[in-house]
Order: C-alpha cells, then structure tokens, then sequence
C-alpha cells in the first residue's frame, strides 16, 4: 500500500508574531514550490487560514489516484441583526472569518486511512426563513 500524504502547519515565534511553515510526512517545508529539507528555504504564512487553503491544495493535488468521496454536511449559522443583512456579505464575511479547523490534515486522519481534506463552499450559502 502506497503511503498517502500527510501535511502540518508548525508554528513558531518570528519577531513576536506567529507565523507558520507546512511541514510533510518526511520532515521536508513546503517552499512555495516544492519541498526542500531546508527549513530556511519553507515560505512563511502569517495568516492560519491561508497555510489551511494552501494544504488542502497541495494535499489534493498530491492525492492523485485515489478514489474520491464527497459527503455534503448541513452546517446551520444563526445571525441576529436590527434589519435585514445582505447574503453577499455575510458569504464573505465567513469566508473571512469561519473555517472548518482539524488538527492534521493527511495519513490516517480519516477512517481506513484515509486523507481528510474539508471544505466550506461559502459561495453556496442560501438563507433561509426563521
């Protein structure tokens, strides 16, 4: 059985703020380009959302030839407000600022061992009545 990707965001201080590198399954940083042993070369991501999208991305691409699964989950979101709101905004409005956070993303995450990769389509949000 081939081994299947695995992928972590590391933290680390950098001049009093937080930044993150991606580390792989074989202790090697993501450049921006590829993976390299040298954690000097890793490109540096100071927003946690950012390095998520950018492992989902890398992950998926790296996931060739497995079979895909796609399981749709209700997700409800209550906003109350004076007047009325604008789905347009509040769409981008969580797209900014709510995210569905896993701990790992990659080997054994999921069941049987397999990769977990979650996303929000935020562009599909629909409001309803109540």
């Amino acid at each position: 059985m081939k081994k299947k990707p695995a992928l972590v965001a590391v933290p680390f201080i950098e001049s009093q703020w937080l930044r993150y590198v991606i580390q792989d399954e074989r202790d090697r940083y993501w450049t921006g380009r590829r993976f390299s042993r040298d954690q000097r070369k890793a490109l540096t991501y100071a927003d946690s959302v950012a390095v998520t999208q950018d492992m989902r991305r890398i992950l998926k691409r790296r996931c060739k030839g497995l079979i895909r699964y796609r399981l749709v989950a209700p997700v409800m979101i209550d906003d109350y407000a004076d007047g009325p709101i604008d789905q347009e905004v509040m769409a981008w409005f969580l797209s900014q600022n709510c995210f569905v956070s896993m701990s790992r993303l990659g080997t054994g995450e999921g069941p049987g061992d397999s990769v977990v990769l979650p996303l929000v389509d935020w562009k599909r949000l629909k409001m309803m009545k109540g």
